[in-house]
């Protein structure tokens, strides 16, 4: 038989801007109510929190540089830098550490040797909620990157890329009220944090194939996007009907789905190692996979 395990959640303040902190009572697969202080619940995306997050494009805007120039924004709480560079590449930085290493990047950069000083990039926000990055030569455009998140049924939605205080960068379809693209492919959390994903949250695959969202149905659903455009449900959890679910990552490594009430509507049954170290990862087959990060063992997939 599954072991269940329930969570319930009363958010506190914390002076740290890059997360948000709750205490947390877990009832672990032993049956024992164990009471957690502090504990942070990091959120991959931050949608849950669209409108005070930083908007980079909206509709049918665009950012343009040309050749040795480039442009950036920054997170609301100052620690998240965006930039377009001059060779074409779009990358996401953590202002507050000492390495300028990206933390996520298009890969889309030219390379200093590979264009003319004519050449200049343009980023923009289609109205199809593509996001598209186009290089200039001689007045020649090309596409050299894109989410591949064309919306044939949503097309002149009220899109926009945002940036959270949290380091995500995505794409927000303001009509449906949820992420279509995230620059997540994977959620984490500690023997010391638990991950929720609150309705409109997603997690996308690095080849932009695939996302997993949870919706303001209360159904966690991964979407396969084809060649066209177009988005089919491949896997889901069977808990639509319940507004207000969230779901959660939790340190004993059980995937759960909350009613707004804690009951659990879904759960893994993988309570294996209680206050570890998990990763939960959308691979470029569209499968999650939840992985406990001590001994990299594969405890669950959606396949």
């Amino acid at each position: 038989m599954k072991k269940r395990t329930t969570i319930f959640k009363k958010i506190t303040k914390l002076s740290f801007a890059a997360v948000s902190c709750a205490s947390l009572i877990l009832a672990p697969a032993n049956g024992i109510n164990t009471t957690f202080q502090n504990y942070c619940i990091t959120a991959c995306a931050s949608s849950n929190h669209a409108d005070s997050d930083t908007i980079i494009l909206s509709n049918m805007q665009d950012a343009c540089v040309h050749y040795g120039n480039e442009i950036s924004w920054i997170s609301h709480n100052y620690r998240y830098e965006l930039r377009l560079t001059k060779y074409g590449n779009l990358t996401l930085t953590d202002r507050f550490t000492n390495s300028k290493k990206a933390i996520w990047s298009s890969n889309s950069g030219v390379g200093k040797n590979c264009a003319p000083s004519s050449t200049s990039f343009r980023m923009v926000l289609q109205n199809d909620g593509n996001l598209v990055i186009y290089s200039y030569i001689n007045r020649i455009a090309t596409a050299i990157w894109n989410t591949q998140t064309v919306d044939h049924a949503h097309v002149t939605n009220h899109f926009s890329l945002r940036l959270s205080n949290q380091g995500e960068l995505y794409i927000y379809d303001k009509d449906r009220k949820q992420s279509i693209w995230s620059s997540r492919n994977a959620i984490e959390c500690t023997a010391l944090s638990n991950t929720i994903l609150y309705a409109s949250q997603c997690i996308s695959s690095k080849n932009r194939r695939y996302r997993a969202v949870m919706q303001g149905d209360g159904n966690f659903v991964i979407y396969g996007r084809d060649n066209n455009g177009f988005e089919t449900a491949t896997w889901h959890t069977h808990t639509s009907g319940s507004p207000g679910a969230f779901f959660a990552l939790q340190q004993d490594g059980n995937l759960v789905v909350y009613h707004p009430s804690n009951k659990p509507l879904y759960y893994t049954g993988t309570s294996s190692t209680p206050y570890a170290d998990y990763k939960l990862s959308l691979g470029d087959d569209g499968v999650l996979r939840l992985v406990r990060k001590s001994d990299h063992k594969q405890i669950w997939t959606s396949g």
